[in-house]
């Protein structure tokens, strides 16, 4: 379902008759997808908005990408040629110069003309009471990185005409099958209890999903955290480790008297004490107030070091890798977000230049 299809009240069922169905169709019984039954994804898409939440290189490229393409300015079009618009498209995809780009608008040119005072226009210029165009799109686009699925509703008055385009939060919507492997009959919004969305008041965008079955799970779209999942995981658990290593501090090491002397209980009491005196005293700031000073002992002493630092453990290595790794999931310029062995003017340039 499109925009102007959504404006036109135009039902995609009802557009062209059902094939006829033959023996040798190896579609025909799906069991699984029953009209009329709601097909809930196995994949928890709850999940993919907390690692938006929670994790600062998975917000960083979502936000860079869907801010960047909320302040492209809409136009509305009609197509004059379809074959010029084609080939329009398939120029500016393969644009890679100011000069590409130049000869694809001459196309453009041929392929469509601007319609200044429509509908359409009024409608994006503000879609709901609580969006601009800008905050609309960027919700949409933002939906579609993070769980892979965007939905956008159309509310209609009683007489039909859409009076606002919605974002529907799309962790919380389910398809509901019409019985055929790749039929809509409409959405479910679970979160207020909306039993049913007609499907012609809904447009759903998403991206390609092999995992096929009879559950109907090749009706959502794959996220992009989904193929992340373990890089995504890693980064948590990288940051979780070193979070961890500064409120614990836990023991660096063990601190024990040589064989030679004689160190009893009351002694290494004593010696705690002084350590903590020295070392474990902090202001009101969390600061410790004699840092790097030396620790005197009365006896010979052996030191097993126990404790390893971020820089042992290679956390900062591997947040580096992470960010590289979830930039190529999301097809961004790592330089982009910080990468400090990819951070010159050049390749800043560059990137820029991608985006």
């Amino acid at each position: 379902m499109n925009l102007t299809d959504i404006l036109k009240a135009a039902n995609p069922f009802q557009q062209k008759a059902a094939p006829k169905v033959t023996f040798n169709n190896p579609f025909t019984d799906f069991g699984g997808l029953i009209g009329g039954r709601t097909l809930y994804p196995e994949l928890d898409q709850q999940k993919f908005v907390l690692d938006y939440k929670n994790n600062s290189e998975v917000y960083a490229i979502i936000k860079r990408i869907s801010k960047t393409i909320s302040t492209v300015p809409f136009y509305v079009y009609q197509v004059k040629n379809k074959k010029e618009l084609a080939r329009y498209k398939s120029m500016l995809s393969n644009a890679t110069s100011t000069t590409d780009i130049a000869k694809a608008e001459l196309v453009r040119v041929k392929a469509v003309a601007e319609i200044a005072d429509s509908p359409l226009n009024d409608l994006l210029e503000k879609p709901n009471e609580y969006q601009s165009f800008s905050e609309f799109i960027e919700s949409a686009v933002g939906y579609k990185l993070i769980t892979g699925n965007t939905y956008i509703w159309a509310n209609r008055l009683e007489s039909g005409k859409v009076a606002e385009l919605v974002t529907l939060p799309s962790q919380y919507v389910a398809i509901i099958s019409d019985g055929t492997i790749n039929g809509v009959e409409g959405y479910s919004f679970t979160l207020v209890g909306w039993d049913q969305l007609d499907a012609k008041d809904v447009i759903h965008l998403k991206y390609f999903n092999p995992y096929f079955d009879t559950n109907g799970n090749q009706l959502y779209g794959l996220s992009p955290l989904q193929a992340a999942y373990r890089t995504v995981q890693r980064s948590n658990d990288a940051k979780d480790t070193s979070v961890g290593m500064l409120q614990n501090q836990g023991p660096k090491g063990i601190l024990s008297a040589d064989e030679s002397n004689d160190f009893g209980p009351e002694a290494a009491g004593k010696l705690k004490e002084d350590f903590y005196n020295q070392y474990g005293t902090k202001t009101q700031a969390g600061i410790l107030k004699n840092a790097g000073k030396i620790l005197i002992a009365g006896a010979k002493l052996n030191w097993i070091n126990m404790g390893l630092s971020p820089i042992d453990l290679q956390l900062l290595e591997s947040e580096k890798v992470t960010l590289r790794e979830l930039c190529n999931v999301y097809g961004v310029n790592s330089a982009l977000f910080n990468d400090p062995d990819n951070k010159t003017y050049n390749n800043m340039k560059e990137a820029k230049k991608e985006m």
